[in-house]
């Protein structure tokens, strides 16, 4: 079965930061909903770099994991497809 990624970069302010995990956890508690994992790392040679993974089962439910993000306009983000091997 292939998956289906979602890779979000943002960069949180120290003074952002506990906002920035308010929302994270409110995402992660939307997409849990709908069946989708998301996860969150932190660099740690640059705090504030962040990078957050939504995965899905299928391209359908990416697509309605990303209604669910509200991509902001300080994320930069990419969609990834599993590729068969």
């Amino acid at each position: 079965m292939a998956r289906a990624l979602v890779e979000l970069w943002t960069t949180v302010a120290p003074g952002e930061r506990e906002e920035f995990l308010s929302r994270a956890r409110a995402r992660q508690a939307a997409l849990a909903g709908i069946g989708a994992s998301y996860w969150v790392f932190e660099r740690p040679d640059a705090p504030g770099e962040v990078v957050q993974y939504v995965e899905a089962r299928d391209p359908a439910t990416l697509a309605r994991a990303r209604t669910l993000l509200d991509v902001g306009p300080s994320e930069r983000d990419v969609t990834l497809h599993q590729l068969e091997l």
